[in-house]
């Protein structure tokens, strides 16, 4: 199902991001690898090649710089979306649209990392478990 909502449109960038990491990623990387930079252009051009994505990023800016809160389902107004058009038709929007790759890209990594934490934990936890039943 499309999305509908700013919150729908996130969790697609969230998930498409999670796509491009498994893609891009070699087994072992640092830090700062070349792959990162690669996960972040390609996530970039889908939010400036998509005119809902850009809109989402107008609203997430226009929400930052006003402390003004974006009706969820402001995509569904024609009034609203043609306020988002006009703010993602901006000079510098292009540098937003890397800014937010670079953002979601992190909340993304952050995500997996935590995700393969808790699992290391509860791995641990097994093997504790085991050795002190022996």
């Amino acid at each position: 199902m499309e999305p509908q909502t700013i919150n729908e449109y996130m969790t697609d960038l969230c998930d498409l991001t999670e796509h491009f990491i498994h893609q891009e990623m070699p087994d072992r990387s640092k830090e700062g690898d070349p792959w990162e930079q690669v996960v972040k252009d390609r996530l970039a051009a889908e939010i400036a090649g998509s005119q809902d994505y850009r809109r989402v990023v107008a609203a997430l800016l226009f929400e930052r710089t006003t402390g003004l809160d974006v009706p969820e389902d402001a995509l569904q107004s024609s009034k609203i979306t043609a306020i988002l058009d006009y703010l993602a038709a901006r000079d510098r929007f292009e540098e937003i649209i890397n800014e937010m790759a670079n953002a979601i890209f992190k909340s993304t990594m952050q995500s997996l990392l935590d995700q393969g934490n808790a699992a290391m934990e509860e791995i641990l936890t097994h093997i504790e478990n085991q050795t002190t039943q022996e």
